[in-house]
């Protein structure tokens, strides 16, 4: 074979595998844009073209995992983050995304593994972080939420919701001046939730701050909370005027 037989050839081949590219490019980029306007079903068709081109492109089985998910095809999606994970076992998204939909799907074991992987392949991933503390915290593991929290409060000073989950699970703990101080800079960084002022109130009265408890008690009855009237009753007597 001649050489510019072979040159030619070379170059064709190099086009070729330019085009491809460019068109899987082109195809992650209207799936991401379907996912973002909430068109799953195109999303899906532009995601699966993309494997169709390459059968090993992770994003492509990342993007269709992700859509089937919303289009509550769970099993699906858990067959495209495991192929992901076969695919590159370091992808923290995969793993990530696998064990919010375990959680969703009450495999509460599976679900802390995944979680647990995602942060030891991206440590400052901070969503994950707060998911893997969420998850420690619904089991009743207050002492490891309060370490994945902390880690989280390390990476973003301001975030609201790590001081309020651990300032609940310090309460929980019965440690309750860290519960005080944390549920104070969640709620003056903008948290409103009752769960918050029920706790902070709780451990007010450990603390025999009475006055501040009542008034805490108080507002979780406006936000709507079951139970607050029950502490009202119990702790302040004539705290329905404050």
């Amino acid at each position: 074979m001649s050489k510019s037989i072979v040159g030619i050839v070379a170059i064709s081949l190099f086009i070729s595998c330019s085009q491809s590219k460019q068109s899987i490019n082109d195809h992650i980029a209207k799936g991401n844009s379907y996912l973002l306007y909430c068109d799953f079903e195109n999303a899906k068709k532009e995601f699966e073209q993309i494997i169709k081109l390459d059968s090993k492109n992770e994003l492509g089985y990342l993007g269709l995992g992700q859509t089937c998910f919303l289009l509550n095809d769970f099993d699906s999606a858990m067959k495209c983050y495991d192929k992901v994970i076969e695919l590159n076992p370091k992808s923290a998204f995969a793993f990530y995304n696998k064990s919010s939909l375990e959680s969703l799907l009450g495999n509460n074991e599976e679900s802390i593994r995944d979680m647990t992987r995602t942060v030891e392949l991206k440590p400052g991933f901070l969503m994950a972080l707060f998911q893997k503390a969420l998850l420690e915290f619904n089991r009743g593991n207050d002492r490891e939420a309060i370490k994945d929290l902390t880690r989280t409060i390390e990476i973003k000073h301001d975030f609201a919701s790590g001081f309020q989950y651990r300032g609940i699970a310090y309460s929980r703990m019965e440690k309750h001046q860290e519960a005080v101080e944390d549920l104070t800079r969640a709620i003056e960084l903008g948290i409103n939730k009752a769960n918050a002022y029920i706790f902070r109130g709780k451990s007010e009265i450990a603390l025999g701050q009475t006055e501040q408890a009542c008034k805490d008690f108080q507002n979780a009855n406006r936000l709507g909370d079951k139970n607050a009237q029950s502490y009202i009753d119990k702790y302040c007597l004539g705290a329905r005027e404050l």
